[in-house]
């Protein structure tokens, strides 16, 4: 049997095979938020300021390396600005967790893997650019943000990025990886797209009408 993982989703949890396809989830309310809402959690020590919440997402991604075995993936993703995410904070967070050794796989949910951060000067490091010279103690670190090109996403390994995720270009087209290996200059489908394309792509009529009910700027007819 293969050996099971887990990736932290905020303070979700999602049980997926050791492959190379890792699991996703929907996105829950960030434990900064949790702590904000939750009077009880302050008297614990893990307040609204950056410590406070950097403290929750180490200790429980801690506890589970404990109760687990080398064999035993762990991966956290994380959000990195906006929402109340201040930059500078989340980078001393990832380098910490990057050094505890407590995590095998980093996913960074960039929105844009090209943009700065928001309300950066002109000129200034794109978002990705900030982590991805820190040590990684033998962390994979995987990146997300409308990569949606065999060129974008080479750009981003180039850069020095473990993998990229793959998200709404895998949806417009199920063989995304492959067409992106086989052909440098291949792009996936633009957006918005008709619910017959989505049905093409191998997706369930449950999921078509989820996608179009969410996110209706996304798909057309």
């Amino acid at each position: 049997m293969d050996s099971i993982g887990i990736i932290i989703i905020y303070e979700e949890t999602v049980p997926f095979p050791r492959s190379r396809s890792w699991a996703r989830s929907p996105r829950t309310r960030p434990s900064s938020e949790t702590s904000r809402t939750t009077s009880n959690w302050k008297s614990l020590g893990y307040r609204s300021e950056p410590a406070g919440r950097g403290r929750f997402v180490k200790e429980v991604v801690h506890a589970i390396r404990e109760r687990t075995g080398p064999d035993f993936h762990v991966g956290l993703r994380l959000s990195v600005e906006r929402y109340g995410l201040v930059l500078a904070d989340m980078v001393q967070l990832v380098g910490e967790l990057l050094a505890s050794g407590d995590i095998d796989i980093l996913d960074l949910s960039l929105w844009d893997v090209a943009k700065p951060p928001a309300n950066a000067p002109e000129g200034s490091r794109t978002l990705v650019e900030h982590f991805l010279d820190m040590p990684r103690h033998g962390t994979v670190i995987g990146v997300a943000g409308h990569l949606a090109s065999a060129a974008a996403v080479q750009r981003v390994l180039d850069q020095g990025a473990d993998l990229a995720y793959i998200g709404k270009a895998a949806i417009a087209d199920h063989a995304f990886s492959r067409r992106a290996i086989a052909d440098p200059g291949y792009r996936a489908p633009s957006f918005p797209v008709r619910r017959d394309h989505l049905r093409s792509e191998k997706l369930e009529e449950s999921f078509v009408t989820y996608f179009a009910t969410n996110w209706p700027q996304l798909v057309k007819g």
